[in-house]
């Protein structure tokens, strides 16, 4: 029961975390394509630094692994992701800019709550870059290159 209570109390607070930076993220500039483009393309240290926000954003439903075996997790219907497993079905999809939209997103009608107002363009770069880097999604993303940067841009960029 108190397992129960914990994951509900962490469900709330953690709303209650994304709505409030939602409100102070309001009327953001832009941040410049290159610096974007540049981000896109995934490094070491890219993953090390979406591995970061991974944990402070992510990881009280996704678990620090991804595996989405964590208390606040377990009172969530429908459950997050698991990450962690490539024979779990992705509704969203696998690619880059999927990945990237969802985070930015979130996923209507699931508890995946979108970290637009939260990460920076670069940041939600960071995560999908981590994402990519487990193991549910070795063999099954692509990952985002010089060659097909410019593309993917215009897939995660709000439509006019």
């Amino acid at each position: 029961m108190k397992i129960k209570k914990m994951g509900y109390l962490a469900s709330i607070s953690l709303a209650a975390l994304v709505l409030s930076s939602q409100v102070f993220a309001a009327g953001k500039a832009p941040m410049d394509a290159k610096v974007v483009k540049k981000a896109m393309v995934s490094s070491k240290a890219s993953i090390a630094a979406g591995k970061k926000s991974f944990k402070t954003y992510c990881a009280s439903c996704h678990g620090e692994s991804g595996d989405a075996n964590t208390p606040v997790a377990k009172v969530l219907n429908p459950p997050p992701r698991n990450l962690a497993d490539a024979s779990v079905k992705w509704t969203a999809g696998k690619e880059p800019a999927d990945v990237y939209n969802t985070v930015a997103n979130g996923l209507p009608g699931t508890s995946m709550v979108g970290f637009k107002a939260s990460l920076n363009e670069v940041q939600r770069w960071e995560v999908v870059h981590f994402i990519g880097s487990l193991a549910g999604s070795k063999g099954k993303f692509k990952a985002v290159t010089k060659k097909n940067v410019d593309k993917i841009y215009k897939q995660t960029q709000p439509k006019k």
